[in-house]
């Protein structure tokens, strides 16, 4: 009751964040993937195009466990962290 009481979550189980974590990804790369294919690679070619969206996909990881923290879900210990991303990939 005292965590509720500050305002601080329960933290989640590393498994589960590591699962959403993923699907985040997992969701954005089913977005960017298509356009890159059929809007961007005609364009540009495919390797430009894959060096275009690898940004992108990095800054959605950045800010998926930014927003993690921002929520209190998880803590700023690196291995927790590390094991979130492990489990997501």
């Amino acid at each position: 009751m005292a965590a509720r009481a500050s305002g601080l979550r329960p933290s989640w189980p590393t498994w589960t964040l590591g699962v959403l974590y993923g699907l985040t990804l997992l969701a954005c790369g089913w977005i960017l993937g298509p356009l890159r294919v059929m809007v961007v690679a005609p364009l540009i070619g495919p390797l430009a195009a894959v060096g275009l969206e690898a940004p992108l996909l990095t800054a959605v990881m950045v800010l998926t466990i930014a927003w993690m923290e921002r929520l209190n879900l998880i803590d700023r210990r690196p291995v927790r962290r590390a094991a979130i991303g492990l489990t997501g990939a």
